[in-house]
């Protein structure tokens, strides 16, 4: 088990609940839109971060 990755895992998780709730506040209500929006905002923003460190 490597738990160099554990920092990477807790910034996607801030990130999701951010991008969740100012989806949400934005006026999208949709639940599978929010999922989609959430996961590709978090996976570029997750990607950029493991590609810098």
């Amino acid at each position: 088990i490597n738990f160099a990755h554990g920092e990477v895992y807790m910034i996607s998780a801030y990130l999701a609940a951010i991008s969740l709730a100012l989806l949400a506040y934005f006026g999208i209500e949709s639940f599978p839109l929010l999922m989609l929006g959430t996961l590709i905002f978090t996976i570029i923003v997750t990607a950029v971060y493991g590609w810098v460190i």
